[in-house]
């Protein structure tokens, strides 16, 4: 049996992801299509940008991705804390119903750990992909941002000729 993994499958354009639920067309999202399939994006990369934005940038995504993980971490050990107080209370005697409280203690205390590696992974995945396919998040932002400005364009373009016209 054949697995594809997340680094192997297609990089999709953030505006035909499932997670999308703006208000592009098909038709607009067909103009981007057709502008993402050119050899070259329009839209300047993360290595055309002068050095001091490329080190400014670098420092605000580092910041983010640390942000992102000690969030992860946060909530694994707020789980964990929460299992070892409900395993002692349950341990003591003195929850309201002790072995429900043990079994869900060492639920959330063993259980908070896998979570936060997942969640880890997927961030990681996120600051710096895998797959050679994939753009960069850096660059994908960038694309995203000139992709949204060309729309805005034609946008404006197409008012402006229907009050014009």
């Amino acid at each position: 049996m054949f697995f594809v993994t997340a680094s192997e499958k297609e990089h999709l354009p953030w505006y035909r992801m499932k997670s999308y639920d703006g208000n592009l067309t098909e038709a607009q999202k067909r103009h981007l299509d057709q502008i993402r399939m050119r050899d070259r994006h329009p839209a300047p990369s993360f290595s055309d940008l002068p050095e001091e934005v490329q080190s400014y940038i670098s420092g605000l995504e580092m910041t983010n991705y640390d942000a992102k993980q000690e969030r992860a971490a946060a909530k694994a050990l707020i789980f964990s804390a929460v299992g070892v107080a409900l395993i002692y209370t349950g341990y003591k005697g003195t929850a309201y119903l002790p072995w429900p409280s043990l079994i869900f203690g060492f639920v959330l205390l063993i259980g908070a750990w896998p979570l936060y590696g997942r969640e880890w992974k997927k961030n990681a995945e996120e600051f710096l992909p895998k797959s050679d396919k994939a753009p960069t998040h850096t660059d994908e932002l960038l694309r995203r941002e000139w992709e949204l400005d060309e729309i805005a364009r034609l946008d404006s373009k197409e008012n402006d000729e229907g009050v014009l016209g």
